[in-house]
């Protein structure tokens, strides 16, 4: 297990020179930095809470801007 900047395990995936999303509070990562991740990749294991709850910290990301994710994934 890994804190950076308070986050647990955190994974940020780039897509572009403009937009990454960020995953963290996870168990456990699956992928490493620099690799490359394909849509519907497995790349960590759901962290819990101290209540034994599944736990998912997710951002979207333009630059370092923070937006509304239900914009930007598909319904």
């Amino acid at each position: 297990e890994q804190l950076i900047n308070g986050y647990r395990n955190l994974i940020i995936i780039q897509h572009n020179q403009a937009f990454s999303s960020l995953y963290a509070n996870n168990a456990q990562r699956r992928v490493v930095a620099g690799q490359r991740v394909v849509a519907g990749q497995l790349i960590a294991d759901l962290g819990i809470d101290s209540n034994t709850q599944p736990l998912l910290y997710f951002e979207i990301r333009c630059g370092n801007k923070t937006l509304a994710p239900l914009e930007y994934l598909p319904h």
